[in-house]
């Protein structure tokens, strides 16, 4: 096995670490959850390995935990998925530096997952900064251009807007010179259209004080003189998540801040940089077209105030 160079996160004391109870860290685009089991300590990568949602959001039984997208169950002790023994979790070594409890982020980076493919691909903006990514579904969305979807990303239940969908994987890599030249980057799944209901959540969601975590975020970062300043909030569609938007070199220190928000009752906060996902080959060109590319960031603005069904 080789295994990269050990990067160890302390991620508090062990005394304080009770018995069935789970904590997670931000390192980078890396979201960990460390369960305390009985006393016995598993570390995993929070994003399921089969569709990409949030481990932490579904349940615990045990050394087993459930998905809560599509209810798959994952052993904590050896990663293996009771539906699929071919999809195993990405797991992390839990060491001890006297009391303090570390995670060694970088233990067992050989266990990557090739990215779960789908049957049908979708053309979607998504993101308060418009950014354009492509995404899939086993079972065909039926949508046009304009629409807005339900999508599942690695933060959480979104609403994204249709650009081009869908095409079933067959056609597009039949369109392409080689199976190598398909769109191989994927954001998400999309779960379904967006009916009048979720229409509903989407407007609860957007009445969260958005204003007030970005000027505590603000406070937090200047009392810890750090070089990052957050230029955007958005409360997702899931109505338990916000996405702060930052620019400036991603830190461990924002752990801390993210966890003192939450205790302001302020739900699962999100650190993401403000930068554009490596866009699949097929879409503009631009990778987000919230700052510029194909020059419609202004329409999915205006258009965004509105989720039809």
């Amino acid at each position: 096995m080789l295994l990269s160079e050990p990067k160890r996160i302390k991620i508090g004391m062990a005394g304080d670490f009770h018995a069935g109870t789970h904590k997670t860290i931000h390192v980078g685009d890396l979201k960990v959850t460390v369960y305390n089991v009985d006393g016995a300590f598993y570390a995993i990568d929070d994003r399921c390995p089969h569709r990409g949602a949030s481990l932490v959001k579904g349940t615990q039984e045990g050394v087993t935990v459930c998905c809560p997208l599509h209810k798959w169950d994952f052993d904590l002790q050896t990663g293996i998925c009771s539906q699929d023994a071919d999809v195993t979790l990405k797991r992390f070594e839990v060491l001890r530096d006297g009391d303090a409890l570390l995670v060694d982020v970088a233990a067992e980076e050989d266990q990557e997952q090739p990215p779960w493919r789908g049957d049908y691909r979708y053309l979607l903006r998504y993101g308060a900064m418009g950014w354009v990514g492509h995404f899939s579904s086993v079972e065909v969305i039926a949508c046009d251009r304009g629409d807005f979807v339900v999508v599942q990303t690695h933060r959480g239940s979104e609403v994204a807007q249709v650009l081009v969908g869908p095409t079933d994987r067959v056609g597009l890599a039949s369109a392409a010179s080689t199976a190598e030249d398909a769109p191989q980057s994927l954001a998400g799944e999309v779960l379904r259209s967006c009916t009048p209901q979720d229409q509903a959540q989407l407007e609860s969601a957007r009445q969260f004080d958005t204003a007030g975590v970005f000027e505590q975020c603000q406070k937090l970062l200047a009392d810890a003189e750090l070089p990052i300043q957050v230029v955007d909030c958005e409360r997702l569609f899931d109505g338990r998540t916000t996405v702060l938007y930052f620019l400036g070199e991603d830190s461990n220190w924002l752990q801390p801040i993210a966890e003192t928000l939450e205790e302001n009752e302020n739900g699962e906060i999100v650190f993401n940089p403000v930068h554009e996902p490596v866009a699949a080959p097929g879409g503009c060109g631009s990778g987000g077209c919230g700052s510029g590319g194909c020059g419609t960031g202004q329409e999915s603005r205006e258009a965004s105030d509105t989720c039809e069904s």
